[in-house]
């Protein structure tokens, strides 16, 4: 991805990593033992019309958003 100025190099307490990408760097994280607290270092809203993965990032954020 073009332009990324920050990584995450190690978690946060309570933080686990859900991407991570071909080079090593952690590009998304969650934590456990909440129902919907993720993370991700780029911007779903803005790609979901042609990526698949942001897509399915945005649907289940509405579908836990409507609990």
């Amino acid at each position: 991805m073009e332009g990324i100025r920050q990584a995450v190099k190690k978690p946060g307490a309570g933080l686990r990593s859900m991407a991570v990408s071909e080079d090593g760097l952690i590009e998304a994280v969650y934590v456990p033992d909440k129902s919907f607290v993720w993370g991700v270092q780029w911007h779903p809203e803005f790609s979901f019309r042609t990526d698949a993965d942001s897509r399915k990032i945005l649907k289940t954020f509405v579908l836990a958003a409507n609990l």
